[in-house]
């Protein structure tokens, strides 16, 4: 079941915690095979919370997922994760509501919530800056990247003051400029003081579909939910999250945690 976390491929290190649900569907059919759906918020980290002991990862961090501990000692379930992007679904959680405010001269941060699919999160910030006729994609606050094989809610920020039109932009007009096709939709247009920054966020929920089970792994999979309820679900990262540095910095980072 944990082998959910190795089907990306990427070399793991450190832990933190997801909490949530689980539901197995396995509707009555002929087939062998059935889907699992599950469901599960990521927890943010306690002031004084120490996730994972790394003084001695070493190279450990360069190890294929399947050589790293398990949650649980329970057989893996096989099937597929992201059969569809639709299977992989994705909602960003801030920490509180945009606060609505603008300065005197009517300047503020429009912070739009946004579903994206099969997009990259620069993407989205490209055709918002060439929406809003902005001097660089950089203008978009966001809190971090996401996938793109996947159905994604996330948050971008654009500042008021337009260069193109050069002048504020009324938030009526900001929802009007919003691009707005088949893969991504403006969902919810806010006020705020502030430009969006990386880590800003509380969290994100996740809805995951694990698709070609075998039915006959089901009895295995209600094992190890039975433990996850009361362990969480790990949350595997590594060197894609440090993305920035090399690998001596990212080796530092990991021993200094």
């Amino acid at each position: 079941m944990t082998s959910w976390w190795c089907a990306g491929g990427e070399p793991y290190t450190a832990c933190g915690l997801f909490e949530g649900h689980v539901d197995a569907n396995a509707p009555a059919s002929p087939s062998k095979t059935t889907h699992i759906e599950l469901e599960f918020v990521e927890l943010p980290k306690r002031d004084g919370e120490v996730e994972v002991e790394m003084q001695d990862m070493g190279q450990s961090w360069m190890q294929p997922p399947s050589q790293l501990p398990y949650a649980t000692s329970t057989e893996g379930v096989g099937g597929r994760l992201k059969a569809k992007p639709e299977h992989f679904r994705v909602t960003e959680l801030l920490r509180s509501a945009p606060d609505g405010k603008k300065d005197r001269g009517d300047a503020c941060h429009y912070v739009l919530r946004i579903r994206r699919q099969n997009r990259t999160t620069e993407w989205v910030r490209r055709r918002l800056q060439e929406a809003f006729g902005l001097s660089s994609y950089r203008d978009v606050g966001v809190c971090g990247q996401k996938d793109k094989r996947a159905v994604i809610v996330q948050h971008f920020s654009v500042p008021s003051f337009s260069p193109k039109f050069e002048r504020n932009v009324p938030l009526g007009e900001c929802k009007m400029l919003a691009p707005c096709r088949g893969d991504l939709e403006v969902l919810e247009v806010m006020v705020s003081s502030t430009k969006l920054r990386r880590g800003s966020h509380r969290s994100n929920a996740f809805q995951v579909v694990l698709s070609g089970v075998d039915r006959d792994a089901l009895e295995a999979c209600e094992l190890t939910l039975k433990r996850l309820q009361f362990t969480g679900v790990p949350n595997y990262f590594g060197p894609q999250r440090f993305v920035w540095m090399r690998r001596p910095s990212f080796d530092g980072a990991m021993a200094s945690s």
